[in-house]
């Protein structure tokens, strides 16, 4: 049974790519109080994930080789992957320094310019909840 407000991964009408704006933190919880970068985390069908940003692909990996956590302090909005002995923090939800630089408007124009550069046509967002939900599966 899927979690309420996850997307659903199957089906004529699912949700790959599964594609959310989130934002890149430069340090564990030090990251909510400096600006951080926007970037794309995408899923798409076959298991691939990836984060792309402005400046270009931070990663790219098979599913089963990423490793989630979800620390407590972040309220199911932050999350940290580990990939090939890296490990990226993000949150769906732009920290204090950075929601006062970057407005909706500029929100907007860097999912379209990022979903573009990767061939993709994003209809909606998906939700922290729905890569959880998608990362347990």
């Amino acid at each position: 049974m899927q979690e309420p407000g996850a997307a659903s991964i199957s089906g004529p009408a699912g949700a790959f790519p599964l594609v959310s704006l989130v934002w890149l933190q430069r340090g564990a919880l030090s990251g909510l109080f400096q600006n951080q970068d926007p970037g794309l985390l995408i899923a798409r069908e076959g298991g691939r994930i990836s984060l792309v940003t402005q400046k270009g692909k931070v990663f790219e990996a098979e599913k089963r080789e990423i490793s989630a956590k979800w620390p407590w302090y972040q309220f199911g909005q932050g999350m940290r992957l580990g990939v090939a002995g890296k490990t990226y923090w993000f949150a769906w939800t732009p920290g204090s320094a950075t929601s006062r630089a970057w407005g909706m408007r500029a929100r907007t124009e860097v999912v379209s310019t990022l979903a573009g550069r990767e061939g993709l046509d994003v209809a909606h967002l998906a939700t922290s909840k729905a890569w959880r939900s998608y990362l347990k599966s």
